[in-house]
This record gives C-alpha cells, structure tokens and sequence, in this order.
C-alpha cells in the first residue's frame, strides 16, 4: 500500500525574516526526525496552508538532499531525505547525526551528501 501524503513545514530564518515553507511528503517520512532534519509535520491549524513542491525547495536551496543506508529486517535499503539548509551540518554529525536513528522500521547505519546537483 502506498504511504499517504501529509503536509510537512521547514522553517527559514534569514536574518529577522521568519519563512515557513509547506510541502508534501509521505505520512511517516520524518518522523521521530524533526529535531535533526528541521522538518516536521504541519499542524491541524496550518493544513490549508499552501503547498511548494519538494522538488522546488531543493531548487531554490531551502531543502537539501541527503542520502541514508539503513537496516530492516537484517537488509540494508537506502533512501533520499530532504533536510533543511541549516540543520545539514548537524547531520553529519556524529554525536548528534542521524546515524542510529530510527526510520522507517529499521536503523540508520550511514548518511552521505546528495550526489546530484541542479544548476538550472
């Protein structure tokens, strides 16, 4: 069954300015992760609010991608995460990283830089 689309929001400070960002993703992409990607689920209060495609966001340098392995079942699969410009440093980190998080029913093992980039 495919996994349902909920709104999530990344929150921008640029300088003063506070921008909020909406776009869709699946229903349990992040969670347990929103402290370490700067992504969360939207709140009932904001569900109306508009959505920007991902793929946008990643185009204007708002979202950046990162790549995961991680363990399920004793099989490592790999997913791309979209993780907010400021919080990429953090996870890289090893100390507070997503490395040994918990995603999608198994375990973190790696994460590593997008390897494609878009100059257009």
């Amino acid at each position: 069954m495919a996994a349902f689309l909920k709104l999530h929001k990344v929150i921008v400070t640029k300088g003063s300015v506070l921008s909020e960002y909406f776009f869709k993703s699946g229903s349990a992409t992040y969670t347990g992760l929103a402290t370490e990607t700067g992504v969360d689920l939207a709140a009932a209060a904001e569900l109306d609010e508009p959505a920007v495609s991902k793929h946008e966001l990643v185009k204007k340098g708002i979202l950046i991608n990162v790549n995961l392995i991680y363990e399920k079942a004793g099989k490592l699969r790999s997913a791309r995460l979209a993780v907010s410009r400021s919080k990429v440093g953090d996870v890289f980190d090893a100390a507070t990283g997503l490395i040994g998080k918990s995603y999608n029913g198994g375990v973190i093992k790696s994460v590593s830089g997008g390897n494609r980039v878009s100059l257009v």
